[in-house]
């Protein structure tokens, strides 16, 4: 199932916030995606729909990973890298887009 618009965005919001500000529950997370691979895959799949803040928590979070979860952390760690860097670059693209179509002459 895929969601699309204000209930994507909601999601997005929505695990983001939890990872960000409730790790403490980082060890309920990793009993839900073990043996299912999928679960972890859709959970962080949504960490590209919020803005640096929460992302920076989170990463900052995954520095502090319970004992027995270091790939579980790595896993979001890299994937909040990966988020950031790609947000930036859309970011880059939009603020040149704007540049281009402010031109004279255009």
């Amino acid at each position: 199932m895929e969601f699309h618009g204000s209930a994507d965005e909601k999601i997005d919001s929505v695990v983001t916030y939890l990872l960000a500000f409730h790790w403490n529950h980082l060890d309920d997370l990793a009993r839900l995606v073990e043996g299912e691979p999928g679960w972890l895959n859709a959970a962080l799949g949504h960490l590209g729909g919020v803005g640096g803040d929460y992302l920076t928590e989170v990463e900052a979070n995954t520095r502090m990973c319970p004992e027995g979860r270091g790939a579980l952390c790595e896993r979001i760690r890299q994937t909040v890298v990966a988020t950031k860097a790609r947000n930036a670059a859309i970011e880059e693209n939009l603020r040149r887009e704007e540049r281009e179509n402010r031109a004279p002459g255009r």
